[in-house]
């Protein structure tokens, strides 16, 4: 596993676990704050892929 994976993986999971905890204090609803920081992770782990990608090609 490469460390920028490492990275994103772990960002991912912050990004999800901190945001769930404030929207749910914002909205007091479990089930819409979790779709939305899932949702919010997975816009920055594929944020994070895609300049790693950039990163690598331009390397090579």
């Amino acid at each position: 596993m490469k460390k920028i994976e490492v990275v994103s993986a772990v960002c991912f999971f912050l990004v999800v676990v901190v945001s769930n905890l404030l929207l749910e204090a914002l909205f007091d609803n479990l089930e819409l704050s979790i779709v939305i920081s899932v949702a919010l992770g997975i816009l920055v782990y594929y944020g994070f892929d895609m300049k790693n990608k950039e990163v690598t090609t331009q390397d090579g």
